[in-house]
This record gives C-alpha cells, sequence and structure tokens, in this order.
C-alpha cells in the first residue's frame, strides 16, 4: 500500500488550547485551494485571501530555513510554541534535523490546502492553510516533502507547524502532487461555502 512516511517532525504545536481543540474535534479534512477556488459567489474570497496570506507566510518561512535566518523564524512562530520552547531549543531541532537529512538546498511550491476540522463552517479564525513543497537536501534528494502549516492569531498568520518527510520509493510520482480537478468536492461544503470571517 502506498502511503507518505513521514521521517521528522520538526515542530508541532501539540499543548494548550491547540490540544483541547484537537481532543473536541479530532477529525481533519483538506480541501485543495483549486477547489476553493471553482466555487461561485463573493463567500470564496475571504477563504482565497486566508489562503494568501498563509502562502506568502509559508513561501517566506521556507525561505528563512534555507538561508539559516532561524531568529526570524522563530519570531514568526505562535505564540504558544515560543512560549514552549527557547529560541535556543528552536535551533537545536533544526541542527538535529539538519545532521539527519542535510542542508536544505532547493525547494519548489507543489500545492496548498484549507485543513479545516467543522464542515458545517469556515471559521477563518480556526482552520489552517497547508502548504506543501518539494525540495532537496544534501544527504536526501529524492521523494523529500516539506509541508508548512498557518494558521491566524488574531488577524495576523503564524507558523504552527513544519514537517519534513518522504515519500516511500515505490510511490508514484505522479501521484505524489495530485492536480486538483477544479471541481466543488471538499467533504462538507455542499453547494456554497459557509464562512464565518473575523470580526
Amino acid at each position: 500500500m502506498h502511503r507518505l512516511h513521514l521521517l521528522i517532525l520538526v515542530w508541532i504545536l501539540g499543548c494548550g488550547a491547540a490540544c483541547t481543540e484537537t481532543q473536541a474535534q479530532p477529525r481533519l479534512y483538506g480541501c485543495p485551494r483549486d477547489s476553493i477556488e471553482a466555487y461561485s459567489g463573493e463567500e470564496k474570497r475571504p477563504v482565497l485571501h486566508f489562503l494568501d496570506e498563509g502562502r506568502a507566510l509559508a513561501d517566506r518561512s521556507v525561505q528563512l530555513f534555507a538561508a539559516g535566518r532561524l531568529g526570524e523564524l522563530y519570531a514568526g512562530m505562535s505564540t504558544p510554541f515560543r512560549k514552549e520552547h527557547t529560541e535556543e531549543e528552536f535551533w537545536e531541532m533544526l541542527a538535529a534535523l539538519e545532521r539527519r537529512e542535510g542542508k536544505l538546498i532547493e525547494y519548489e511550491y507543489r500545492d496548498q490546502s484549507l485543513s479545516y476540522s467543522d464542515p458545517s463552517a469556515i471559521d477563518l479564525q480556526r482552520v489552517a492553510s497547508l502548504v506543501r513543497y518539494a525540495v532537496k537536501a544534501t544527504k536526501r534528494e529524492d521523494g523529500t516533502i516539506l509541508q508548512v502549516r498557518t494558521r491566524r492569531e488574531g488577524r495576523e498568520q503564524v507558523v504552527v507547524q513544519i514537517e519534513m518527510g518522504h515519500f516511500s520509493p515505490d510511490y508514484p510520482a505522479e501521484l505524489r502532487y495530485p492536480k486538483a480537478s477544479g471541481e466543488s468536492v471538499c467533504f462538507g461544503f455542499k453547494g456554497r461555502l459557509n464562512v464565518k470571517a473575523p470580526k
């Protein structure tokens, strides 16, 4: 059975309110950006704006990561993460990652999706943006993937999770980043998007 093997969890927000939220709503769904774009009506505009913000932050975070500008990267992490981990601990996490995977030498955007747990309404203060990149590192070049998850903290987006891993060698290349059909097939979003915009 083909599946994505995640090798390394660089960091994951798993404490405080986020942990409580996860226990209350453990199931997560994903809707590709192309599918959001296919919905008609004005209600998709704030969702696309949210995804634009998430993509911009994810791109900047990967750029800082590749350039070794870890202090700036740490500053963009969520408040609960920075309360849980000092900047020194953060640097140690990334040093351990580099020892195992090598230095990040190349990355390329592949896709983006909206991550949500409540399909009855898109609450822009609770959903997340997930951006994936195909990457090459000095110790592992083929099939490596980097995922950046962001969400709103107040009115600004912050990074809550970055994962680096790789596809199983027998996982077909054409299935690694499947093209969205452009159809509105997102779970729970029937004929329209029910968006709860921030106040």
